[in-house]
């Protein structure tokens, strides 16, 4: 009987397992070294094990996934800033940005929050522009209505629905309204 001795001897003992099982495993069990085995298989073109790419542990079993500390935090993602996320979940902005931008969640404007924050802070020296999206069976519109502050741009719209059956989904602070009088002070300083 020739029985070839040595690494090819023994590998050609465990060839079934090559690729179907990790590397390490096949060294383990045959008593090689992992860069043995890698050299052997690659030597008679067999492909290495890919399992664990495709989130199946040794016999099948599925790969657990982990579970992301944003998770806790969905609710928000997009809502509040980046920063102001990263900040509660003890993780980086960039961590938060990556995962809402992997979740396909789109990051409100921090413009359009600081407007919203300061006209909710000062009050109106005159009216005030707001856009507000109002959801009904029929599906989404937008309205701008002038009103001094959130409340009245909420109500100002829905009476804008002329009785239809409509909700407020969402108002933003578009700007202050520039008056006929603003405007010609603008123009007499030089800036419009």
């Amino acid at each position: 009987m020739n029985q070839r001795t040595g690494v090819h001897g023994i590998l050609d003992e465990h060839q079934e397992l090559l690729g179907t099982v990790p590397d390490h495993v096949v060294a383990e069990k045959a008593g090689l070294s992992l860069s043995a085995v890698g050299r052997y298989r690659r030597s008679r073109g067999i492909a290495p094990y890919q399992g664990y790419k495709f989130g199946q542990r040794e016999g099948g079993a599925p790969v657990p996934r982990r579970r992301s500390r944003l998770e806790d935090f969905r609710d928000v993602l997009g809502v509040l800033p980046d920063k102001e996320v990263a900040r509660r979940a003890g993780l980086t902005p960039e961590g938060v940005r990556i995962y809402r931008k992997r979740k396909g969640i789109p990051r409100r404007s921090p413009v359009g929050e600081l407007a919203h924050l300061e006209a909710a802070r000062t009050p109106a020296r005159g009216p005030l522009a707001w856009r507000v999206d109002l959801g009904s069976p029929d599906g989404t519109e937008t309205v701008v209505v002038f009103a001094t502050d959130l409340v009245g741009a909420s109500r100002a719209a829905r009476s804008a629905a002329l009785g239809r059956e409509a909700r407020v989904e969402q108002v933003s602070f578009v700007g202050p309204v520039l008056t006929a009088a603003a405007q010609e002070r603008a123009r007499r300083l030089g800036h419009g």
